[in-house]
């Protein structure tokens, strides 16, 4: 999917340079957002319910653990990601105006 509409945009690019008669240079960019999750923090609130239960076999007891971050698979993580990545690609599109389209996590700039 994300490769159609990047193709058609560098189409739409050269074509309007073509009617304008403007240069055809165009630098490109592509990058993701890795370890997404690892990379949104996470707030006051939602620390209460950021508990994961891990049993460690070295110690054969249950140990307790705080997520910092946004847990990988709750469904909350998905939409909260989702709307960062959003905002990065409203940034860029409309603060930057740069012709960016945008594949959940993954940019092509």
């Amino acid at each position: 999917m994300t490769l159609r509409v990047q193709s058609a945009a560098v189409s739409h690019w050269f074509g309007c340079c073509e009617e304008n008669e403007v240069k055809k240079d165009l630098v490109a960019r592509t990058f993701d957002l890795a370890s997404a999750y690892r990379q949104v923090g996470l707030n006051a609130e939602g620390r209460q319910f950021s508990y994961i239960r891990v049993f460690n076999p070295e110690e054969n007891k249950w140990v307790v653990f705080q997520a910092q971050v946004l847990p990988f698979g709750a469904v909350r993580s998905v939409h909260s990601f989702l709307r960062l990545a959003r905002a990065v690609w409203w940034i860029g599109t409309v603060g930057c105006k740069l012709m960016w389209s945008s594949f959940f996590g993954d940019y092509t700039i």
